[in-house]
């Protein structure tokens, strides 16, 4: 790969720095593809393979985002240098410098040279826009012009600036993605792009944890990109010298710079194999994910996620943050008593906002909630153009957060008389949950956004509970819950068919059905997958 940086649009090397080269003829860019070169003298010939060099045409479409068109050019004395990238070190391969002469008119002649034979760098294949560069000099179809090179630093300016072109569009959210490896150190150099790894894999629950990194990105490291727009120069990168370091989160991803698909010595291809690899790519329903892919071998310049064999082909992508968010669990004796300020009041990650006639019981280890909301209220809440202050002077009951996910909320709670528990994943529809003796309940819920989780009581009966502090006739009585996400406590997938028409159908996205669905797709019955056909 090579790397340069002079000051102008081809102007004199000033010095180490990462460069593009063009040739004039051709207005095609030199990138590499293999890490073998060779040069060598066989009586008055000289004989160079220099095949693993590309010649890519067209800067937005071919250039802009391609990491082996960027090289890394260390001047050595006055003409010559060494060049550098995607695992190529040119003198390590060769034993040889490459010599370099500005023109009077700008351009740059690039040729190497051994037992005092010469051989010029040149292209003229300027009818296509991509294949392998022609070193015929001097002989060429072009003249002149074919053995001319543009040198070009590279910067933020939009003809000069290396971006990352996006791979896949979450429909879910509308947000790109791409994975990346390069040989050089980097940082986005927009706040909206940002550069993760994979520091964890949850199996049973099907996720792929990601941790941002937030300084540099050394070079050889893979990389997940969430992009800041469509195209490359909405993912501008910001360079650094090879040497540069910076703290990175562990990570479980894997790079490859090479898809040379050719025959011959520059075959240079990584296989994919699918029951232990995972590809960057989209669910059914849009989110980010790592999947199962049917490519033959890994893209250039593009990571992988290694998987054991009984992987589930979708692993869903979330923050460690949100990770951790989704995996909670609340014991209320735990972290309020009788004392504690439930109006208005976040506690261990729990909003409080409860009425005057509900209490914290502790002798029932329990938070007691006689206070009811209706339809309409918690309609008037969500709609409401400033929900947070709705919250605040309508609703009664507690609020917990959940990411972008799907997983299962457990209440471990006991309803008396004529109130019920309602549990209410933002807009979605709210599930009601009955319980006249102590017990578990688990709502299922599928959401794309974060969402809060509205837990609150509703009252059965035409006739409302009289106010009370203590625990009455119809109270709800809270002890705890558990966010759990993905499969966890959904065991396996079977076949309608097999399944007790009984038992309590529910949609993915936690609503709960009358009957049997009719309609085909994946439902949840006691805490199974099934399959409607």
């Amino acid at each position: 790969m090579l790397m340069l940086s002079p000051l102008y649009a081809y102007a004199q090397l000033s010095g180490s720095g990462y460069y593009r080269v063009q040739n004039k003829y051709t207005e095609r860019y030199l990138s590499i593809v293999d890490t073998r070169a060779s040069y060598e003298i066989s009586g008055s010939n000289v004989i160079a393979d220099l095949d693993a060099l590309y010649m890519l045409k067209g800067f937005e479409n071919k250039v802009a985002f391609n990491p082996a068109t960027i090289c890394y050019v260390q001047t050595v004395g006055t003409n010559s240098c060494n060049l550098e990238g995607q695992g190529l070190d040119f003198y390590e391969q060769t034993g040889l410098l490459l010599y370099y002469n500005q023109l009077s008119d700008g351009y740059y002649h690039l040729w190497g040279t051994k037992s005092g034979f010469n051989k010029f760098l040149a292209d003229n294949s300027g009818e296509e826009d991509y294949g392998y560069e022609r070193y015929l000099s001097p002989n060429l179809e072009t003249g002149e012009d074919g053995r001319k090179w543009k040198i070009y630093p590279v910067t933020q300016e939009d003809d000069r600036y290396f971006g990352v072109k996006p791979d896949v569009k979450a429909s879910a959210n509308d947000l790109y993605w791409s994975t990346l490896y390069a040989g050089f150190p980097f940082k986005a150099s927009a706040e909206t792009t940002k550069l993760y790894t994979v520091s964890d894999v949850d199996y049973t629950a099907g996720y792929a944890i990601v941790e941002e990194i937030t300084g540099i990105v050394p070079k050889q490291t893979p990389v997940l990109v969430l992009c800041s727009g469509s195209t490359p120069k909405e993912n501008k990168l910001t360079l650094y010298a090879p040497s540069a370091t910076g703290e990175v989160p562990d990570n479980h991803l894997v790079g490859n710079y090479y898809c040379n698909d050719v025959t011959g010595t520059h075959r240079n291809v990584m296989a994919y194999k699918p029951a232990n690899m995972r590809m960057l790519g989209v669910t059914a329903d849009g989110r980010p994910a790592f999947v199962k892919s049917n490519i033959s071998y890994i893209p250039a310049n593009k990571c992988y996620l290694p998987v054991y064999s009984l992987a589930p082909d979708e692993l869903l992508i979330i923050t460690a943050d949100d990770y951790k968010k989704g995996s909670q669990k609340t014991t209320f004796s735990e972290v309020i008593n009788e004392s504690s300020v439930l109006q208005n009041n976040t506690i261990n990650g729990v909003y409080y906002n409860l009425s005057s006639s509900d209490s914290y019981d502790a002798t029932e280890n329990a938070v007691v909630v006689n206070s009811t909301m209706t339809a309409e209220q918690m309609s008037e809440i969500l709609s409401a153009e400033n929900m947070e202050a709705a919250i605040t002077a309508n609703y009664k009951g507690l609020i917990i957060d959940v990411p972008a996910s799907y997983g299962s909320i457990t209440v471990d709670v006991k309803t008396m008389g004529s109130h019920a528990l309602m549990v209410q994943v933002g807009n979605g529809t709210p599930q009601q949950i009955t319980m006249s003796e102590r017990g578990k309940a688990t709502v299922y819920y599928n959401t794309t956004e974060y969402s809060k989780v509205f837990i609150y009581a509703v009252e059965t009966s035409a006739n409302a509970a009289p106010a009370r502090r203590a625990m009455g006739e119809n109270s709800v009585l809270l002890y705890g819950y558990e966010v759990k996400l993905g499969s966890s406590g959904i065991e396996d997938v079977r076949v309608a068919d097999k399944v007790n028409t009984q038992e309590i159908w529910y949609t993915l996205d936690g609503r709960r059905l009358q009957s049997k669905p009719t309609t085909k797709g994946l439902y949840i019955v006691n805490g199974k997958k099934v399959i409607v056909k």
